[in-house]
């Protein structure tokens, strides 16, 4: 009868309503993870770059811009000279990534004279 066509159309209907949302939900969702990616990728080519450079000449500090445009701010925390010869022996680096939306990823990473 027509009521129980009407109910079916309800039904389907919210129905309907639902996987809308859900596909809104994933494509935001997507979006945040493009992000968190390419700036993950930005600190990795970061570090990678500042890992080539020769103890002896490491900086401190430094600000950077990656190729998709994300600002990188790095740091070296701490400097380690564990047999005494006046040489470091270990650092940890810390590099932070603002994506576009204003959300910072940061990642720590250490070195050591023998990781070549």
């Amino acid at each position: 009868t027509l009521i129980e066509v009407m109910i079916a159309m309800v039904i389907f209907a919210i129905g309907i309503l639902g996987v809308a949302n859900m596909q809104l939900f994933s494509g935001n969702s997507n979006v945040s993870a493009r992000k968190h990616t390419e700036a993950s990728s930005a600190c990795q080519g970061e570090i990678e770059r500042v890992m080539g450079t020769l103890f002896t000449n490491l900086p401190i500090n430094g600000v950077a811009n990656s190729l998709d445009g994300y600002p990188i701010v790095w740091s070296v925390l701490r400097q380690d000279d564990y047999n005494g010869d006046g040489n470091f022996d270990m650092w940890i680096m810390q590099a932070t990534a603002t994506d576009d939306a204003g959300i910072p990823h940061t990642y720590i990473f250490a070195r050591t004279r023998n990781s070549f």
